[in-house]
């Protein structure tokens, strides 16, 4: 498992929202900053194009 050194402890991430399209780029624009490597599911692509999503793939989003 990947684990951030010190330097990043106690940095923002995002605020003031808590819609996945929000977070999911704040979030992988942290990692990547950090090197560290993630897998993006489908589903999240899906999301992020404003596309519709199946029970599954909004469940999928929830959990990446």
């Amino acid at each position: 498992m990947n684990r951030l050194d010190k330097d990043w402890m106690g940095r923002s991430v995002s605020s003031a929202t808590l819609r996945e399209v929000d977070l999911i780029p704040a979030f992988e624009e942290f990692l990547d900053a950090a090197g560290v490597e993630y897998d993006r599911p489908a589903s999240v692509d899906k999301l992020l194009l404003g596309q519709s999503l199946t029970d599954d793939e909004s469940e999928e989003v929830g959990f990446y």
